[in-house]
């Protein structure tokens, strides 16, 4: 997996693609310590280039939302792709965590 990173207008971004699974949360949950380092406490997280997702990886965006929620912030689940929209459907992490997807009118 790849993961760009970085801050705009006070909120961190992590543009992901390829595989996000259990060998990437590490990389992932560290480029989110470094951005939370810099203050931010907002993030977006840019799934649109994700081809598989599995359940490290979404433990991994619950802990990051649910941080977000103890800071009073969001964190914001951008444009998954279909098969990471359609595991968030399935484990009903679409309605548990902010998802952004402007192909589907949200």
């Amino acid at each position: 997996m790849k993961i760009a990173v970085s801050d705009h207008q006070h909120r961190g971004e992590l543009s992901l693609s390829g595989r996000f699974d259990a060998h990437e949360v590490e990389p992932f949950n560290e480029a989110v310590k470094d951005l939370q380092a810099k203050g931010l406490k907002n993030f977006v997280v840019e799934l649109g280039d994700v081809d598989f997702i599995d359940s490290a990886a979404l433990a991994a965006l619950v802990g990051l939302s649910r941080w977000c929620e103890s800071q009073e912030a969001e964190a914001v689940l951008h444009h998954p792709s279909d098969p990471v929209r359609v595991i968030l459907e399935l484990t009903g992490l679409d309605q548990a965590l902010a998802v952004s997807n402007p192909q589907h009118g949200e």
